[in-house]
């Protein structure tokens, strides 16, 4: 059995995609597609998806893609999947990741304008890490 200190670390440098719960069901069922974006345009490269260590840039973007009609979620990519590309804490992935393959992290509520200001999500989000990090197990 893993030490807590081991586990701990392994769940803060697992891969995250950020999104809204729509497209992560879609994902979900189709699997992690790589797509045309920034990247691809401005380095000439094949279509890619992106994911990042950093629980709270996948945050940023599941909440970006969410907006305001849709609950936002953050699905988790293995480690032994191969990224195209790896800097830091950034990886793009050239190649579809199947569903079988991938995890629902984490999804919001759905927002709520009488419940909810704009920092309803990274409230949420910050609360669920707490609690993740008093009760690593």
């Amino acid at each position: 059995m893993a030490a807590p200190i081991d586990l701990a670390f392994a769940i803060l440098k697992m891969p995250y995609h950020g999104t809204s719960l729509a497209n992560a069901q879609k994902i979900m069922e189709e699997g992690l597609k790589p797509h045309y974006g920034e990247y691809s345009i401005h380095h000439d490269a094949p279509p890619v998806s992106w994911a990042t260590d950093d629980l709270g840039e996948a945050a940023e973007y599941a909440i970006d893609w969410s907006s305001l009609d849709d609950t936002p979620a953050i699905i988790h990519i293995p480690d032994e999947i191969e990224p195209f590309e790896n800097w830091g804490d950034t990886y793009l992935y050239d190649k579809v990741i199947p569903p079988d393959q991938l995890s629902i992290h984490w999804q919001g509520e759905p927002y709520n304008p009488e419940q909810h200001d704009d920092e309803w999500a990274w409230r949420e989000l910050n609360e669920e890490l707490a609690q993740l990090n008093n009760n690593p197990d």
